[in-house]
């Protein structure tokens, strides 16, 4: 006879499969599981960023906020932000004297524009799952080499296996998914081949928990994070140097 622990257990396992049954037509969260806790792609990001503490430094720019720099920025950095005018915004291009919610100044430009961009003014760039949304993705990398300083560091991540950002293609668009052999392809119109590092992060399993819309706190397994398999690239993470 089982106990009602044991009952809730085996309830509790079951209702993990049905939530990741594959005949299901409809997922756990449209919201990459960030209703249930952190996305699964992001346990991957900071991964990537972690081993890469070492270039962030000196000026250090990321895309709509400060949150990567201030987590794994080398001592000593200084923290600005990329923010894009909105429609009507009425703000010039160029840094202005505001900051975000962590001090980073703000800087307002738009990597599709590149007129709008500083030239050779940045030390590190944090460019996380922007890529995607920005339809002329060449210009884009342009205008992420034309903003570095010589010696200057890039850290790209981007979408490989992912379902719509329903919130950023109904307002500016949802274009691309990549792998790491477009990525690369990708950069090396601006960079230096010998200069660009590509890694890929995900699994079978990861993917179809990432698709689901499970929460990484849901992964009760740690090894489904420690293995890597190029054939389910969930998301695509590129250092480059300028």
């Amino acid at each position: 006879m089982k106990s009602a622990l044991q009952r809730l257990g085996h309830w509790h396992r079951r209702r993990q499969l049905d939530l990741v049954h594959p005949a299901s037509l409809q997922p756990v969260s449209r919201k990459f599981g960030l209703d249930r806790g952190q996305p699964i792609d992001r346990v991957y990001i900071e991964q990537f960023l972690d081993a890469q503490r070492q270039v962030i430094r000196g000026d250090c720019l990321e895309i709509e906020e400060s949150t990567y720099t201030a987590r794994f920025g080398a001592p000593g950095h200084v923290p600005y932000v990329l923010k894009y005018p909105g429609p009507g915004d009425g703000r010039s291009f160029g840094q202005s004297d505001e900051r975000d919610a962590q001090g980073a100044r703000i800087v307002r430009c738009d990597l599709a524009q590149p007129d709008s961009v500083p030239v050779s003014r940045f030390d590190a760039l944090i460019c996380t799952q922007t890529l995607s949304f920005i339809f002329d993705v060449r210009v884009a990398v342009a205008s992420i080499h034309a903003l570095l300083r010589p010696g200057g560091h890039a850290l790209i991540t981007v979408s490989g296996i992912s379902q719509i950002s329903r919130y950023d293609y109904d307002r500016w668009g949802d274009y691309w998914r990549f792998t790491d052999l477009s990525l690369r392809r990708l950069l090396s119109a601006c960079f230096d081949e010998s200069r660009i590092q590509v890694v890929t992060y995900g699994n079978v399993a990861a993917a179809s928990m990432f698709l689901q819309g499970l929460a990484a706190e849901e992964v009760h397994d740690p090894g489904v994070f420690a293995y890597q398999d190029p054939d389910y690239q969930i998301v695509v993470c590129a250092r480059v140097q300028k």
